[in-house]
């Protein structure tokens, strides 16, 4: 595939990219399904107003990618590199990342239903202004990540990194914390512990 195939508005349906660099471009109303990226570097793209469903990434290096107004339905990522990502305004729909490298990953004004993180490093990140329903975090390294204006109720971390982890008092009522986290925590409320 040429990089001119994959700016085109034509829709991209069935097909399996391997080892192909598609970098800096710019991709606009754009239907990619049913698609698996392998070993492809997508990094430094934007993406305005992509639908993107069934897609899986393996072993791809997608970052400082801007996805601007995208959807994405059922989509995986396995092992990617996804540092410095910006989703802006995004609907995300049973997404599954793991074993994947997402520092200062950026989520802003965007809604989410059943997202899985599994064994990922979000260290950096920041979750903006999210509507979420079903996320689910699992060995995932939260260090210095930063949740503002998103309800956290119901949400487990219990087996998370949340080391220096920023999120605003009100939205703690309902997270889910180890006894050692809850530790942590008590900073964000400004309480002392002492023994």
């Amino acid at each position: 595939m040429t990089k001119n195939d994959f700016t085109s508005e034509e829709d991209l349906i069935s097909e399996d990219l391997n080892n192909q660099n598609l970098s800096s471009l710019e991709i606009a109303n754009k239907n990619i399904k049913l698609c698996n990226f392998t070993y492809t570097n997508l990094n430094n793209n934007i993406f305005e107003n992509t639908f993107f469903e069934k897609v899986e990434f393996t072993n791809c290096d997608l970052s400082n990618t801007k996805f601007i107004d995208c959807n994405f339905r059922e989509i995986k990522f396995i092992n990617c590199k996804l540092v410095g990502v910006n989703l802006n305004n995004c609907h995300l729909t049973k997404i599954e990342i793991n074993n994947s490298l997402c520092k200062y990953l950026n989520l802003v004004d965007s809604k989410i239903k059943e997202l899985k993180i599994n064994d990922s490093d979000f260290t950096e990140s920041t979750f903006y202004n999210i509507t979420n329903k079903d996320f689910i975090f699992n060995n995932t390294k939260l260090i210095k990540t930063e949740f503002v204006d998103t309800v956290l109720e119901g949400i487990d971390l219990s087996t998370c990194d949340i080391t220096n982890i920023k999120i605003q008092p009100k939205y703690l009522k309902g997270l889910k914390v180890n006894l050692i986290q809850a530790l942590e925590l008590s900073k964000i409320l400004g309480i002392e512990i002492v023994e």
